[in-house]
């Protein structure tokens, strides 16, 4: 037995667990150990031995039914405990499953916290607890994909953060997930069989420390940890262009609108009808509006189901007379245009650039060569001011939470729009393949990259790809991860569902879980799916407080049928007009 006295926590580890404590009781006692399973078969602890026992680092040498060599660290810190565990295989390898910290095959980690904070987008809450006994996930199969990968454990208004540390290239999983129960906790990362191990591994770290006194302050403390201690990609004040701070009209919530008008007053059961009205007409109807009520956006996006192909970067046919001379009149009036694109579906895409299963092309393969040189010549299409260029000024990324899985709620054969809308309901639906579990073979990629490294080299390439075609064009996502802050310019805080009676502390919660994220970031506040007009009104006052201004409805409001009044356009003036002075000092 012994203690760890440090300057902000105190460990005791008791023989059998090392019990956290902070400044005002103990909240945490976890078992130090790390499991690290197979796809196929289970890391089983046969007995394990304490090496090492100093003030700055304990060392636990471990027999496994499945590792050769197995050695458990725990590193007593200033301000943090870490977690870890090495391994070895002589002459077999394996495919990791899961890796499953603070517990073994017979008992799992205790803790006297009452509650777990989830710092994740949630429809109706403005921040997510659970009970200690209950279970949530953190991954990128979620409308902020992903969020930060910690929790915070809350006792007595007091925090510690648990929250993974990996270095760059290590996110080769697709969740973080608390494993509460009756039984008590443990807290686990989801490889999906995706990582192979020939030689040697050793996991990320699972960081322990104390957080504020708050739900985000805890998770504000894990991120500026991560900083401090170089997990993260480097990150400086970058040069924003003015526009990029302009009021925004998405055209989305109008399209949806318009749908609805002329289908007695429904989308008939799916948004993906919607993107038929992504035209040069209903935008070229959009802009006379605003021109003729004196709202002027700076920038207008144009949303989901302008393209030929989604995959690719030429426009419809059928939808777009010129899309080239409707961006070029809009620079002509001061204004800059964005154009939706999600880099998850592979419509247009040889099945040769695509993941398959099964031979069948599943989802874009950013690891493959072939489509990193195609996606580049698309975004050149694009953004380029060429002659056989769109001129575009950057994208709004979508359905990034689509992001292939094994095992996830999403797992959908993304070969059109069809296919983002689908999960596993338990009903036969051709877009929905099964679970790794049930016995299939796993999804083929050209290189080792999976979960949220795929998410990554999604943004990295288009990120990379569109600065070089056009150096102030703008990204915008809804990566809301310390991860992703050295490759996003503007992180959006994505739809919400206004029917709820707390939508401005919703919005106000994800704004502060994005800036944590990345204080340089700029804000795209976002509004669709608004329920009625007194909800928009609500939160178009909210939103210069949190960043860019941000419409989707110019003539009335998609889900009520509420057309617009000379107030409303009179209150988006009145604010868009505020906001701008406001930041013309800043």
């Amino acid at each position: 037995m012994f203690t760890y006295h440090k300057n902000t926590y105190i460990a005791t580890y008791d023989g059998d667990k090392i019990h956290v404590a902070t400044e005002n009781g103990r909240i945490f006692s976890f078992i130090p150990f790390v499991e690290i399973h197979d796809l196929h078969e289970k890391d089983v602890l046969i007995e394990s031995q304490i090496m090492e026992a100093s003030p700055k680092k304990m060392v636990i040498k471990a027999k496994s039914s499945l590792w050769d060599e197995k050695v458990i660290t725990v590193l007593f810190q200033e301000d943090v405990l870490k977690c870890y565990a090495s391994v070895r295989t002589k002459n077999r390898s394996f495919s990791i499953d899961t890796i499953d910290y603070f517990k073994n095959d017979k008992e799992y980690s205790r803790g006297n916290y009452d509650l777990t904070y989830v710092p994740r987008f949630d429809w109706h809450a403005s921040q997510v607890f659970v009970a200690a006994d209950e279970e949530d996930s953190l991954s990128c199969q979620q409308w902020l994909s992903p969020p930060p990968f910690c929790y915070g454990l809350k006792k007595d208004g007091e925090y510690l953060y648990c929250g993974v540390g990996a270095r760059q290239g290590e996110y080769n999983f697709i969740s973080y997930d608390y494993k509460g129960s009756i039984k008590g906790a443990y807290f686990q990362l989801d490889y999906e069989g995706h990582t192979l191990v020939e030689d040697t591994f050793t996991t990320p770290h699972l960081i322990l420390g104390p957080g504020q006194d708050s739900a985000n302050g805890s998770i504000e403390s894990y991120i500026h940890y991560l900083r401090k201690a170089n997990y993260l990609p480097e990150i400086t004040e970058k040069f924003i262009p003015s526009w990029w701070r302009e009021p925004i009209f998405c055209g989305w919530g109008e399209m949806r609108y318009d749908y609805r008008k002329d289908h007695d007053g429904q989308e008939n059961g799916t948004f993906i009808n919607v993107t038929r009205y992504a035209t040069e007409a209903t935008f070229r109807h959009y802009m006379d509006v605003m021109d003729e009520k004196q709202v002027n956006p700076g920038t207008i996006i144009i949303d989901m189901g302008w393209a030929e192909n989604p995959a690719l970067g030429a426009p419809s046919k059928r939808r777009w007379i010129n899309m080239r001379k409707f961006i070029d009149e809009q620079h002509d009036l001061g204004r800059k245009v964005l154009l939706w694109y999600t880099p998850v579906v592979t419509k247009g895409l040889p099945v040769e650039a695509c993941m398959t299963l099964k031979g069948k092309p599943l989802a874009p393969d950013p690891t493959n060569p072939l489509y990193q040189e195609i996606l580049k010549e698309e975004i050149r299409l694009m953004l380029s001011s060429d002659a056989d260029g769109l001129n575009a000024d950057g994208f709004k990324i979508d359905f990034t939470q689509n992001t292939p899985s094994e095992k996830g709620r999403f797992r959908n054969y993304l070969t059109s729009f069809w296919g983002l809308i689908q999960d596993d309901d338990g009903s036969e639906n051709p877009y929905v393949y099964p679970s790794l579990s049930e016995g299939r073979e796993k999804i083929q990629t050209y290189g080792k990259e999976w979960g949220v490294e795929i998410l990554r080299k999604y943004i990295e390439l288009i990120y990379t790809n569109m600065k070089t075609v056009k150096k102030d064009s703008v990204l915008i996502t809804h990566t809301a991860n310390p991860y992703f802050a050295d490759i996003v310019d503007i992180l959006r805080l994505n739809d919400l569902d206004g029917e709820c009676d707390n939508v401005l502390d919703i919005m106000q919660n994800r704004f502060e879980i994005s800036k944590m994220c990345n204080k340089y970031w700029l804000i795209d506040t976002d509004n669709d799916l608004m329920y009625d007009k007194d909800k928009w009104r609500d939160y178009i006052e909210l939103q210069p407080k949190l960043g860019i201004p941000d419409t989707y409805y110019i003539t009335a409001i998609a889900t009520s049928m509420e057309t617009f009044e000379d107030e409303d356009y009179d209150l988006l003036k009145r604010v868009w007009s505020q906001y701008r002075e406001r930041v013309k000092v800043e």
